[in-house]
């Protein structure tokens, strides 16, 4: 099962409820969850990620953690 701390970090926010999701948002969840974090033929680039998220951060804004998922 592939991991990325910030899709991690959403799904767990959600599951705890302390944030609430629209029924697609729901869908594309319970998707990932079936068909793509549970692959191993597939990554997220984390140095990438990390790289967007320091840039939106330093010259917009500090990003919500529904931005960064």
């Amino acid at each position: 099962m592939i991991k990325q701390k910030y899709v991690d970090e959403y799904i767990k926010l959600y599951r705890s409820g302390k944030v609430m999701f629209n029924k697609e948002r729901e869908m594309l969840i319970d998707y990932l969850e079936q068909y793509v974090l549970n692959r191993d033929d597939l990554y997220f680039d984390d140095e990438m990620i990390e790289n967007c998220i320091k840039f939106g951060e330093k010259w917009y804004f500090p990003l919500q953690p529904f931005q960064k998922f």
